[in-house]
C-alpha cells in the first residue's frame, strides 16, 4: 500500500510504499488497537467503574521501552481512552477518544494531495530523489576519518552543556506559513528584481540523549543554494553524522517518494532508511547516519532532539 506523510507547512508530501500501519502497534487506530488485544494470550479483562478495562502488550519494533497498553472503555463498548505504558508502569502516550464514528463516509477527493497542497501545473513531475540513503552518503563519506581515540571525552559535557543554553532567535515568515522556532530567514533582490528568502540556521541544535561514551569531534556550517547546512559528527565507541539543513516552502508542491519506513518522533514522523533517519522540524531538515548505532538507538537520538524545548 502507499502512505503519504505530507506537511502543509512546507508545501511538501513524502510518499512511501509501506505496510507500517499494520505491522506497528498504533494508538490511534481502532484495527490496530483491537489486534493487540486479539492476539495478547494474557490478556487482562476488568469491570472498571461504568465501563471496562483491557490490558495487553504491544508492538513498538523501534521503541522497545513501550510494552503495554490499557484501554478503557465505556458501557456502550465505545473505546474512551488509551495509554501506553513502559516496563515500570509509566504512561508514554495518552490517546483519548471524544467521539466515535463507524462506517464514515468521505468524498472521493479527500485523500487527494491537491486538497491539502498547492499544487501547480508544472509539478506534475515528482522529485526524482527517491533513496534517502543517498541523501546521506556525501556527507557520510566526507566524514569518514573520525578519531575515535584521541578526542577529550569533555565534548561530551560541553555538548549537553550547550543544547541546555540554546536559544530560539527566529523570524516568523507569514507568506509562507512557516513559524519556524529555530530559523531566521533573509531576503535578498536578484538581478531581475525578484526577491528571494534564505533560510539560516540561527542555533546549534544539539541531541539531549548520546549513547555511552559518545561525544562530539567537530561541526561544519555549509552554505546552500537555499540556506544553511550544519554537519556534526560524533566519535566514540557510537559514533554518527548528524546534518541539519535548513529547507523552504514549495511554491510548486513537491510529492516525493522515498523508500524506507517511517515512525513517529513524539512530534513529526521520522524516515528510516539503511543506517539511517530523516526527519524535519521547525523549518530544519535532520539527516543520521551511522554504521554502529542501532535503528532503535538512531530513534532515541531523534526523539531528544525532536522534544528539545525551545524559547523566544
Amino acid at each position: 500500500m502507499w502512505v503519504s506523510v505530507v506537511t502543509p507547512s512546507l508545501n511538501k508530501s513524502f510518499k512511501f510504499q509501506s505496510d507500517w500501519p499494520y505491522n506497528n502497534s498504533q494508538v490511534y487506530l481502532l484495527n490496530s488497537i483491537l489486534e493487540d488485544l486479539l492476539e495478547d494470550e494474557d490478556l487482562e479483562f476488568k469491570a472498571k467503574g461504568d465501563g471496562y478495562y483491557f490490558a495487553s502488550s504491544v508492538h513498538y519494533p523501534n521503541n522497545k521501552s513501550l510494552v503495554a497498553q490499557k484501554v478503557y472503555v465505556d458501557k456502550d463498548a465505545n473505546i474512551t481512552k488509551v495509554e501506553v505504558v513502559d516496563k515500570e508502569d509509566n504512561v508514554q502516550i495518552v490517546m483519548e477518544f471524544k467521539k466515535q464514528e463507524y462506517n464514515k463516509k468521505f468524498d472521493k477527493n479527500y485523500f487527494e494531495l491537491s486538497e491539502f497542497l498547492k499544487i501547480s501545473n508544472k509539478s506534475d513531475k515528482e522529485k526524482t530523489n527517491t533513496s534517502l540513503d543517498s541523501n546521506l552518503d556525501s556527507n557520510n563519506n566526507q566524514q569518514q576519518n573520525t578519531d575515535n581515540d584521541d578526542t577529550d571525552s569533555s565534548s561530551n559535557d560541553n555538548t549537553n552543556n550547550n543544547t541546555n543554553n540554546n536559544t530560539n532567535n527566529a523570524t516568523e515568515n507569514d507568506s509562507n506559513q512557516m513559524s519556524e522556532e529555530n530559523n531566521g530567514t533573509n531576503k535578498t533582490t536578484d538581478e531581475d528584481g525578484k526577491t528571494e528568502q534564505t533560510v539560516t540556521i540561527d542555533d546549534v541544535i544539539y541531541p539531549m540523549y548520546l549513547p555511552n561514551n559518545t561525544y562530539l569531534t567537530s561541526q561544519e556550517m555549509v552554505d546552500t543554494e537555499d540556506g544553511e547546512r550544519l554537519i556534526l559528527t560524533f566519535g566514540g565507541d557510537s559514533s554518527f553524522i548528524l546534518v541539519e539543513e535548513t529547507v523552504g516552502y514549495s511554491e510548486d508542491g513537491l510529492v516525493i517518494p522515498v523508500s524506507g519506513e517511517f515512525d513517529f518522533l513524539s512530534d513529526v514522523i521520522g524516515v528510516i532508511g539503511t543506517n539511517s533517519l530523516m526527519w524535519q522540524s521547525n523549518g530544519i531538515e535532520y539527516y543520521m547516519v551511522s554504521e554502529s548505532v542501532t535503528t532503535a538507538e538512531l530513534v532515541e537520538i531523534a526523539r531528544s532532539i525532536s522534544v528539545l524545548p525551545v524559547s523566544k
